[in-house]
């Protein structure tokens, strides 16, 4: 019986301990409009870049 309750007990902490985050952890801010376009006109020039160098 203590077993069971031994692996209960250190299934509930590490549980726990996936669900529960620090205080510390830093969060990013959002993408903007005008930097989702940046990336996405980079994309697709890099990507235009590939084809057309395939083509050739």
């Amino acid at each position: 019986m203590k077993t069971t309750k031994h692996i209960a007990l250190a299934f509930i902490i590490s549980a726990t301990s996936l669900v529960v985050h620090p205080a510390s952890v830093q969060v990013t801010e959002p993408f903007t409009a005008a930097e989702r376009e940046e990336v996405y006109s980079q994309t697709i020039e890099k990507r235009a870049t590939n084809i057309l160098g395939s083509l050739a």
